[in-house]
């Protein structure tokens, strides 16, 4: 839940639904309002994306930039000691019961146990690292902004919206701002963008960057053709699962102290599922939200008016792959399996939904995940990166946007794919290595 004013107020269509999309209106973007999970991404998704022409985000060449990022509390050996951010985990003594309980079922359903979910490769049943020490949420403002407020050269412009980059032909000078009711420029010799992965194309399709038909048809005059840009759009598909419980959760811890990374059944793709598991708070119902960790269905995103105020389209084509739909129909299933085992007993009253006649039966189960499909947040891909012929690139591998001078976008929208993971640790992994790569 995000304090009203501090949210972009996005909605999308998930599934057979539309949905809220949580985006932080705010400085820190919505690493100052997402749930403060913090895992890497794992190695496989690295050569992928370096199989798809991005041969300088192989896993050797991101890993150290996730070590220089974190401070980890709780692992030595191949973790970050000097970072701006601070991770560290719950210990077994401090989880919830019904968390306790989700651990030894999973143990006893034949799953690894996992103490450290960032280790590389990491599979398995274990606490997720946080980037909540103490109870405090690291944001990226706080870890990188707070400390270099005071230097001379760092401005921060308040209540100030971009609504276009400005060019000169093919260089981008600038950026034009709304602050209030009245309009203004910035000039600049580069022009960074780092508005997320919805924000991002949006600012470029108002820039007249994009399909010329979609931006014509809306009375923006082209510059620059680049077809990609809003499409790719990537997340993770979920659906809540519930049980009636004996009590109410707690409402004073983080509910999501323990997860579970597996590969579903008949995958290539390892480690594709993820499971999250909560006590709600100050409600007596156990969620377990099962989730495709490596979704092969895309959508895709695009402005609806020259206006920067107006709603934006964006449909997630969720379950159009029907493998992400077979997969999340077993994952429902496997959280039935693990909510019957005898940990639960004190904690479970019976499951709520889907009901006992919807999980026994393919096509109801089916209709069940389409009526009740929702995102993880982690929205990326929507300018992804890649080489020039791939057509629905938008960037190359250093965030350059293809075809034109002193513009770059450094956030969640270049990424080729979503990795197996929350998306701000690799998110920041990111804006370290490119900072690296311009410095």
């Amino acid at each position: 839940m995000v304090a009203k004013g501090f949210d972009w107020g996005y909605t999308a269509q998930a599934g057979r639904q539309v949905e809220k999309i949580i985006r932080g209106k705010i400085v820190g973007g919505s690493s100052a309002v997402n749930a403060q999970i913090y895992l890497w991404g794992l190695p496989y998704d690295f050569e992928n994306w370096a199989k798809a022409g991005n041969d300088q985000w192989a896993w050797e060449s991101v890993a150290p930039y996730f070590r220089k990022v974190e401070t980890d509390l709780d692992f030595e050996a191949g973790h970050g000691k000097q970072g701006p951010i601070q991770i560290r985990r719950y210990a077994k003594d401090e989880w919830l019961p019904t968390q306790r309980a989700f651990y030894e079922a999973c143990i006893d359903h034949g799953f690894a146990d996992c103490p450290d979910l960032n280790e590389p490769y990491a599979t398995g049943v274990g606490p997720y690292p946080m980037n909540n020490p103490g109870g405090i949420r690291l944001s990226a403002a706080i870890g990188y902004l707070n400390p270099v407020r005071d230097r001379a050269n760092l401005q921060i412009l308040s209540e100030t919206e971009t609504t276009r980059v400005l060019f000169d032909g093919p260089r981008a000078t600038g950026i034009e701002v709304l602050q209030g009711s009245t309009t203004g420029t910035i000039e600049a010799k580069e022009v960074v963008v780092s508005a997320g992965a919805i924000g991002s194309p949006l600012l470029l399709q108002r820039s007249g960057i994009g399909n010329p038909d979609h931006l014509s048809r809306l009375g923006i005059r082209p510059s620059h053709d680049l077809r990609g840009v809003g499409e790719n759009l990537r997340d993770h598909p979920a659906v809540p699962v519930y049980w009636s419980a004996q009590q109410t959760g707690p409402g004073d811890i983080h509910w999501h102290q323990v997860g579970l990374r597996y590969t579903a059944a008949d995958s290539p793709d390892h480690d594709d599922m993820i499971v999250y598991v909560a006590h709600v708070r100050d409600e007596p119902k156990l969620l377990m939200r099962p989730t495709v960790n490596l979704a092969r269905s895309a959508g895709r995103l695009s402005i609806t008016s020259s206006d920067p105020s107006a709603q934006p389209a964006i449909d997630y084509r969720m379950f159009s792959d029907p493998f992400d739909l077979k997969r999340m129909r077993e994952a429902v299933r496997l959280c039935g399996e693990l909510a019957k085992h005898d940990a639960f007993g004190p904690h479970l009253s019976g499951l709520t939904a889907p009901t006992t006649p919807i999980l026994e039966s393919d096509r109801d189960l089916d209709d069940w995940i389409l009526d009740n499909a929702t995102t993880g947040h982690h929205v990326c891909g929507t300018c992804r990166m890649g080489p020039e012929c791939d057509a629905l690139s938008v960037v190359d591998e250093t965030g350059n946007v293809h075809g034109l001078d002193h513009l770059r976008i450094v956030d969640a929208s270049i990424m080729p794919d979503c990795v197996r993971a929350n998306i701000h640790a690799t998110v920041l992994m990111m804006a370290e290595k490119l900072a690296d790569q311009h410095s």
